[in-house]
């Protein structure tokens, strides 16, 4: 069976689409899939076992190369599709019924991965939060060379910090990462920083705060991974702490405990769950409001205090107490529950 998945931009987004592809799998264990992502986001799929193509669909191009896709798409003749944006796709490549988008009660209230996983259920597949994330031999080789050039030795308990988020109204403050970060370091945690180029001004202010006399107990990984090696740096670590954000949504995904830092976006509806998920915000009246520009200041951000992210933090750390390990043998598994 030849499957095309239309998924979405933002790799948060599609990350939380994940699950719809490992429950694919798990209904039709020998499908040939085609994932149409954000060109962010596709480059977590490529070398995916499972994966026949992955296309880098920008919903900003021109008509021409939009009707060019669709044209090479109705080459394939595919025998279903699932359809994540709810476009005209579908009934360009002849499959209408794939378009149709049915009323699903509370829809807003749903948590994303509920209401994708609602779309497959429609279609008569049985579902379950698991995430497809794929682990390439590449991205482990990688990660072994980058954080030995790091000093960063295996067996070491290592936090994961994400300051960063693709929206300002979503960022934390300098001083409250700074602070966990402290406090983590004098309690024997080795800190690493994450993000993406535009993130590198930012972990590079906070670098320059690293306690002395700690030689490299803060490292700086911002800019130097892809997804797929991203994904493998947070398999090897006790816990992520950060903002909500692309690399929150993946920590969860490969099976690490996180620490979620949320302001006017509602975590109901995206954020981690699960007993070794923990999500830090202020109860305003305001928050969660989903608004672009904020007329107060960001208080729900600013004066969240980094006593509440080190409490969550402490609780989760101290309730996992087995170490970290990682199999040196790539699962042949499509798909991973977590």
């Amino acid at each position: 069976m030849k499957i095309l998945l239309v998924t979405l931009t933002n790799i948060g987004d599609v990350i939380l689409t994940t699950p719809v592809i490992a429950n694919l799998f798990k209904k039709y264990p020998y499908a040939r899939l085609t994932v149409l992502a954000g060109p962010r986001a596709a480059g977590l799929f490529e070398g995916a076992p499972g994966i026949d193509r992955v296309i880098a669909y920008d919903k900003k191009s021109s008509l021409a190369e939009k009707w060019r896709l669709i044209l090479s798409l109705r080459r394939e003749k595919f025998d279903q599709v699932v359809d994540l944006r709810h476009t005209l796709i579908p009934i360009l490549l002849g499959h209408p019924a794939a378009s149709l988008v049915y009323p699903l009660k509370n829809r807003k209230e749903l948590h994303c991965v509920d209401r994708h996983l609602a779309y497959l259920s429609r279609l008569g597949v049985e579902t379950e939060e698991v995430y497809f994330i794929p682990r390439t031999h590449e991205a482990v080789h990688r990660v072994d060379e980058l954080l030995s050039s790091k000093r960063v030795l295996p067996g070491e308990d290592i936090i994961v910090m994400s300051p960063g988020a693709r929206s300002t109204l979503k960022t934390w403050t300098q001083e409250g990462f700074e602070s966990v970060a402290r406090a983590l370091t004098g309690k024997g945690y080795r800190i690493v920083w994450i993000g993406g180029s535009d993130d590198q001004g930012l972990v590079g202010r906070l670098m320059q705060k690293a306690p002395k006399g700690n030689g490299h107990s803060w490292v700086s990984l911002c800019g130097e991974t892809s997804l797929q090696e991203l994904a493998e740096v947070l398999r090897r670590i006790r816990l992520f702490i950060g903002t909500d954000s692309g690399p929150m949504h993946l920590a969860r995904a490969v099976g690490t405990m996180t620490v979620s830092i949320f302001g006017p976006t509602d975590p109901s509806t995206c954020a981690p769950r699960g007993p070794g998920h923990r999500v830090v915000r202020l109860d305003l009246a305001c928050s969660p409001c989903e608004k672009a520009q904020c007329p107060y200041h960001h208080e729900c951000m600013q004066n969240l205090g980094p006593e509440m992210v080190m409490r969550a933090a402490t609780e989760l750390l101290e309730r996992d107490q087995k170490p970290v390990t990682r199999d040196q043998k790539i699962p042949e598994t499509r798909y991973q529950s977590t």
